[in-house]
């Protein structure tokens, strides 16, 4: 059996199966990557399951990068309102200072 023939056997399955069915739709949709991996020899390989596996442990990856991020930044917005804090002491610090000296000359 040749590529072509292969490529319009989905085909036709995709058209047969129709919008109303569990696959028709998607193959329908992937028909020109396949087409395309055909046409450049490029056997499949992979499963569906290992595709899962793959998003679950990208989507796994995110979501710890982003407990990474959050962790991150809620340490930074920590430090900056500590130091802000700081700061605020401080002038408050020399204002009182100030105005006790202001009150004492007059």
């Amino acid at each position: 059996m040749t590529k072509l023939e292969e490529i319009h056997i989905l085909s036709q399955a995709a058209e047969k199966l129709g919008p109303f069915s569990y696959c028709g739709v998607w193959l329908k949709d992937q028909l020109d990557a396949i087409e395309h991996d055909m046409r450049c020899d490029i056997i499949p390989n992979v499963s569906w399951s290992e595709t899962r596996r793959e998003q679950t442990r990208l989507i796994l990856e995110g979501m710890e990068e982003a407990k990474r991020l959050t962790d991150n930044a809620t340490k930074e917005a920590e430090r900056i309102l500590e130091s802000a804090r700081k700061q605020a002491d401080l002038i408050r610090n020399t204002l009182r200072r100030d105005l006790k000296e202001a009150l004492e000359r007059i």
